[in-house]
């Protein structure tokens, strides 16, 4: 049985997003799907709205909820590393990765009692809002 495109489409999303396709109504459902901002919306602009899990999203460093979750993961650097006096001198990138939780990927420079150098650090916000570092290392 060939499928249409945009029959595919609602079928494949529907699969990425836990949907259950048996037997509805594929014209009722891709009208929900193209309701929500952002999916099929090309004028929504709302990138976050589309995060589904798999990859991870860019988002931009300066805006004040991945400055905290940078604070956060110097905390938790420290914790781990009590000897070192780890320091975020400067948030370069984020990228976000919804997961069951959420994964913040930060690109960071940092400055220790080894010296300043440039980190990636992955910081995971499980279900309950707990923090953890699922990562981290030097970068060139």
């Amino acid at each position: 049985m060939l499928l249409k495109k945009s029959t595919l489409k609602v079928v494949l999303l529907s699969l990425a997003l836990g949907i259950s396709v048996t037997s509805c109504d594929l014209a009722g459902l891709g009208g929900l799907i193209a309701k929500q901002p952002g999916v099929n919306d090309k004028t929504s602009g709302d990138t976050k709205s589309t995060d589904l899990a798999g990859g991870f999203t860019k988002q931009d460093p300066t805006k004040q909820e991945y400055q905290d979750i940078a604070k956060t993961a110097e905390k938790l650097m420290n914790e781990k590393y009590p000897d070192r006096g780890f320091m975020i001198t400067k948030l370069d990138e984020v990228y976000t990765q919804v997961v069951a939780g959420m994964n913040y990927k930060l690109i960071c420079e940092f400055k220790d009692n080894k010296g300043t150098d440039k980190a990636e650090i992955v910081v995971y916000k499980d279900l309950q809002g707990k923090f953890s570092i699922t990562s981290e290392g030097v970068i060139n």
